[in-house]
């Protein structure tokens, strides 16, 4: 239980620092791409606004290209759809703003293909209008800024990565730290429990032993009265017998319980188990046993899985009607799984107590703990027996209707 608890931590912990760094880097990605591009399109808003301020007599003539030596931008002067260009960059530049319609001032970013496909380049590029028939576009590469981008991506990613990892290392130490509270109180708990039965265990056995003596020499000499207060105390003593063994079960810690390992039929098991309850109620009450033809060989431990039908048993016949048969269901799943079903045609439970079912000492009928017997123990440890062999229990049931608690074990040899 610890282990998943430390599990579900664990990816909480590292899943929210994660995600608020991814965020954070994500942000920032954007933000640093942003401000780069925005700062090239303040360039050639820039470049535009001067090209379209130079004498148009003296500095731009019409179907040119100009690409100054060392000038960091070009521009292509097109009239009637048509523009010159010189110099093998210039050439993808020129075949490029052909196909494009006037106009756009704030900037657009492009990618330029060189002969056969080759040399690329990122560009940005805006236009304006000289007059009814002549177009000016003005561009500028910006190769280098999207290799920038690129490496600050690429960067952004190995931190990511690195930041995954430290979320994972952060998570298991949170989560260790979070624990280690729960840990020593459920120890001190665990501890107080078993010094506690083990007191108990003394005294309530030389309580049972006298008692049982009390009833071979003086029962003849007793009153009525006498006998049915004997009886009572017997049935007293047996149930704090009960309630002492199942302290005692879940005081272990079930995690470091090495799990003995048997082969044996699951068939004859149950089959044996009904015939000793209805021995055990003078045949008034009837356990039928539904199990495919071929016996289902276990491998796990037969006192566990023994303990585990009795406890649910018990359970069903318990809360249900004295002439009303109780049924168990074995049947195979994939991946060896067994399954068991113990049916009983009881008064139900309601489905707002389903939850708490399996609870330490939750009784759905509080009124009833005295006259039923027991404490509340009996399911929370067969969902302990299940969680052992890593399975799964649950309860279906419908007030008048019934109960049905379906187990899954993975044990099937």
């Amino acid at each position: 239980m610890l282990q998943q608890l430390r599990r579900k931590l664990t990816w909480n912990y590292s899943s929210w620092f994660f995600i608020t760094l991814f965020i954070i880097f994500v942000l920032l990605y954007f933000l640093v791409k942003g401000m780069m591009f925005e700062t090239a399109r303040e360039d050639i808003q820039d470049i535009l606004h001067y090209e379209l301020n130079k004498d148009k007599a003296s500095e731009l003539n019409e179907d040119s290209v100009t690409q100054d030596q060392g000038s960091p931008y070009y521009s292509v002067v097109v009239k009637n759809g048509s523009g010159n260009s010189t110099g093998k960059t210039n050439q993808a530049f020129n075949r490029f703003v052909q196909s494009k319609s006037c106009c756009s001032r704030k900037g657009k970013l492009a990618e330029l293909n060189g002969k056969n496909g080759h040399e690329k380049q990122h560009i940005i590029y805006a236009s304006a209008r000289l007059n009814e028939k002549t177009v000016l576009y003005v561009g500028k590469n910006i190769s280098g800024v999207h290799e920038k981008v690129e490496r600050w991506f690429f960067l952004l990613s190995l931190l990511g990565l690195a930041v995954f990892i430290l979320s994972v290392v952060m998570g298991e130490r949170l989560s260790r730290k979070a624990l280690k509270p729960v840990i020593q109180n459920m120890e001190s708990q665990k501890k107080f429990i078993a010094d506690a039965s083990h007191e108990l265990r003394t005294p309530i056995s030389i309580f049972s032993a006298s008692l049982e003596v009390l009833e071979k020499e003086e029962k003849s000499k007793m009153s009525s009265f006498s006998q049915e207060t004997l009886n009572e105390l017997k049935e007293e003593v047996h149930q704090m017998k009960n309630l002492v063994s199942h302290l005692l079960t879940l005081a272990k810690d079930q995690e470091r319980q090495e799990i003995h390992k048997d082969s044996f039929s699951i068939n004859e098991l149950a089959r044996k188990m009904a015939s000793q309850y209805e021995r055990l109620s003078q045949s008034t009450r009837t356990v039928k046993v539904i199990a495919p033809p071929e016996d289902l060989i276990v491998e796990a431990d037969r006192v566990r899985i023994k303990e585990l039908l009795q406890l649910l048993l018990d359970n069903a016949l318990k809360y249900s009607d004295a002439g009303s048969p109780v049924e168990i269901r074995l049947k195979a799943q994939a991946k060896n799984n067994l399954v068991i079903e113990i049916r009983d045609e009881g008064e139900g439970i309601p489905s707002a107590d389903l939850p708490y079912l399996f609870d330490r000492f939750y009784r759905v009928d509080k009124g009833r703990s005295r006259t039923q017997g027991g404490a509340g123990l009996g399911l929370s440890i067969a969902k302990e027996i299940t969680s052992l062999y890593r399975g799964s229990i649950e309860a279906e049931s419908q007030p008048g209707k019934g109960t049905t608690f379906r187990v899954e074990l993975p044990v099937l040899a």
